[in-house]
């Protein structure tokens, strides 16, 4: 019985579930923000500009910010070529923590782009503070 409870206490960390925001970019007139959590309309636009493409899925995901928050991962501008790996999205006391892994690649690509990741989060698991941690 007691191993059993060990093992139910260790997954308590819970995951939270979480959508990708698609089809932003960061606006170059923006700073960084010191936290990643982003609760307005407002906020959102002067930080993110949206970057539609052709087909059926070229449309910026719709956030519904009476509804719904982000959490937004900023690393900077970068001349290498670099992706954003989610990892996972959870409470720790009065903060949410997103865990995520940057990929960057050794290679010059010739110019520099700015490499952001948008997690969508319901107002269900509204957390005052939100942290960021590269894996």
């Amino acid at each position: 019985m007691a191993i059993l409870a060990a093992a139910v206490l260790a997954g308590c960390k819970g995951s939270i579930d979480y959508r990708e925001a698609k089809n932003y970019f960061f606006r170059n007139d923006a700073e960084i923000p010191a936290s990643p959590l982003v609760e307005t309309q407002a906020e959102f636009d002067s930080l993110f500009g949206m970057a539609t493409t052709m087909g059926p899925d070229g449309k910026p995901t719709a956030i519904d910010f009476d509804k719904e928050f982000v959490i937004a991962v900023v690393p900077g501008e970068t001349n290498r070529p670099t992706t954003i790996e989610p990892k996972e999205l959870y409470k720790a006391g009065d903060s949410l923590v997103f865990s995520y892994k940057l990929n960057q690649k050794d290679e010059d690509q010739g110019y520099t782009t700015q490499p952001i990741f948008i997690a969508i989060v319901s107002r269900d698991h509204y957390a005052p503070k939100a942290v960021l941690h590269e894996e």
